[in-house]
This record gives C-alpha cells, sequence and structure tokens, in this order.
C-alpha cells in the first residue's frame, strides 16, 4: 500500500500533520483500529484554529471572578489598615495626656495643675484637655473620626466619659477596686469593623481589633 503524502502548495504545517494522521490510521489493520489508540482526535486538534466564542466568555468569566474576589479582599484589607491606624491615632492622644500629666506640664495662666483629661464626646469626637485649679482650661488636641464612631465609656468614670490623668503620677481617676480599667469601642461605618481601646487603673493603654 502506498503511504507517500503529497503536501499541496496552499496546505501549512498543522494540516499537513493532521492529514497524515488520518491517512495512517487508514492503513492500520482493523485490529488495531479497535484499541484505545485512536488517532482522529488528534488530527481533529490540529485541524482547529482559535478559540470558540464560547471559550473565550468562559475565559473573560473567570477573569473576571477573579478580580471581583481580589477586589473585595483588598477593599476589606484596606479597611482594616485604616481602622488600626485609627486605633493607634486614638491610643497616642491618650498616652499623651499621660505624658503631659506625667511632666507637670502646664500652660502660663495655669497656677495649680491638676491633670489632663481624656475625653469621649460620642458618636465621633474625643479631645485632650488641660485641668488645672479645679477647672478645665484649655483643649491640648481634639480627634473627629470620620467614617467612624467612637462610644461612651464602659464602666463610666467620674466626670463621665472622662479618663483624668492625674499630676506626678498619681494615677488615674479609674477604681483600682473591682473593674480596674475602663474601655470604649471604635467602629468603621459600613464594614462593622470595630477597635476596643482599654485603659487600665495604672495606666496600660490596650488596643484591640475585632
Amino acid at each position: 500500500m502506498n503511504y507517500a503524502l503529497h503536501l499541496k502548495p496552499d496546505q501549512g504545517l498543522c494540516r499537513f500533520l493532521a492529514q497524515a494522521l488520518v491517512n495512517v490510521e487508514q492503513a492500520l489493520p482493523a485490529t488495531i483500529k479497535k484499541s484505545n489508540h485512536n488517532l482522529m482526535p488528534n488530527a481533529k486538534i490540529l485541524l482547529r484554529a482559535g478559540y470558540s466564542l464560547i471559550e473565550i466568555l468562559i475565559a473573560l468569566t473567570i477573569l473576571s471572578l477573579i478580580f471581583w474576589v481580589g477586589l473585595a479582599g483588598y477593599r476589606q484589607f484596606a479597611s482594616r489598615q485604616e481602622l488600626i491606624s485609627l486605633a493607634r491615632q486614638v491610643k497616642g492622644d491618650i498616652r499623651l495626656a499621660q505624658e503631659l500629666a506625667l511632666a507637670g506640664q502646664k500652660s502660663g495662666s495655669c497656677t495649680v495643675l491638676n491633670g489632663f483629661y481624656f475625653r469621649v464626646q460620642p458618636p465621633n469626637v474625643y479631645t485632650v484637655e488641660i485641668f488645672c485649679d479645679d477647672n478645665v482650661i484649655g483643649v491640648i488636641r481634639t480627634g473627629l473620626l470620620s467614617g467612624t464612631t467612637i462610644s461612651s465609656l464602659s464602666p463610666d468614670l467620674d466626670p463621665p466619659n472622662t479618663i483624668f490623668f492625674k499630676t506626678l503620677g498619681q494615677g488615674t481617676n479609674i477604681p483600682a477596686p473591682g473593674v480596674p480599667e475602663t474601655t470604649f469601642t471604635l467602629t468603621q461605618r459600613g464594614t462593622g469593623n470595630s477597635a476596643v481601646i482599654t485603659v487600665t487603673a495604672g495606666g496600660e493603654i490596650r488596643g484591640e481589633i475585632e
């Protein structure tokens, strides 16, 4: 039997190989044809050119899903990092009030420095205030939380919603017996992410992201 293949001038390499596989299969004995080594699928694969519209649409759908899942994950990560940064800022301002009280730093109009207040003003404001001559005589720092709410102190203290750092290491207005700490919560609008800030009677400041 003649197995010679004639390549026409207008045939490409893929069409040539496909035709070769077809001719070889036709030349095989019947017993081999019945085996699992069917060459026709390979010939069909070689004869195919490009991708179908359905395949392209499937690929685009998969890529879109990957993109949107990745975008949602990134937004969640960015929101969490924003909350972490805000919690650090609030903790830093609490520590500022504490350090100013320890240093006994007072303004020119202050005769007897009592200490410094860190006061929360729900839903989204807190202040650092100087308490002198038994009165608040000035605001050192004001925090305005955009997109985040701040809760009241729990348990509350006297004065209400105020952590009082006394001068020269005399402690705070947080009672040591019973529950020797107070907490408040920062909550992001939209995501519901929250950070709990805790201040102990001994002046320790902690922050936990939930």
